[in-house]
């Protein structure tokens, strides 16, 4: 799961923003524009320390399997869900300075409730997300394969 540089982080963080840009832009907005936050700043403390700054010690047991299970879409869906579930408290923060302390402690606030049972209905919904993308890109390849061979042509007719 982990690797130099965590590469985990740098895929995980356009997958978290565009979620949530997606399915809640006001809190996105709040969070980019407004308290000037973006995934990058939260993300790498959460993940590196497997959501133990976020959640308590309790809920983390039952967690890191889901973690260690599902890898990166896995740590996408229990931020996502956490950061949801302290939507009101983040949307009420003015300031950078208020809404750091309050991110970096969330594992002395409550935690979500039935957190894994939500992240087992919601992964499939990601997976799903995730998936289309690919989808797309797949049904493209050909056309790509076969530019690339035209242009390949091109150029030893030219040579």
């Amino acid at each position: 799961l982990w690797e130099a540089s965590f590469p985990i982080i740098y895929d995980g963080i356009p997958i978290m923003e565009s979620l949530l840009a997606e399915h809640d832009p006001e809190l996105s907005k709040h969070l980019r524009k407004k308290l000037a936050i973006d995934m990058g700043m939260i993300l790498p403390c959460a993940w590196l320390s497997v959501f133990a700054k976020w959640l308590p010690l309790a809920v983390l047991a039952d967690v890191v399997p889901f973690l260690s299970r599902e890898a990166i879409l896995g740590f996408v869906t229990v931020t996502y869900l956490v950061l949801l579930s302290h939507r009101d408290q983040l949307l009420a923060f003015a300031s950078l300075d208020d809404a750091l302390p309050f991110i970096n402690s969330l594992c002395n606030e409550p935690p979500p409730d039935q957190l894994i049972e939500m992240c087992e209905l919601t992964l499939p919904k990601l997976r799903m997300r995730q998936a289309l993308p690919r989808a797309k890109r797949a049904q493209e390849a050909p056309v790509n394969r076969l530019a690339q061979k035209a242009l390949n042509f091109i150029d030893k007719v030219v040579s």
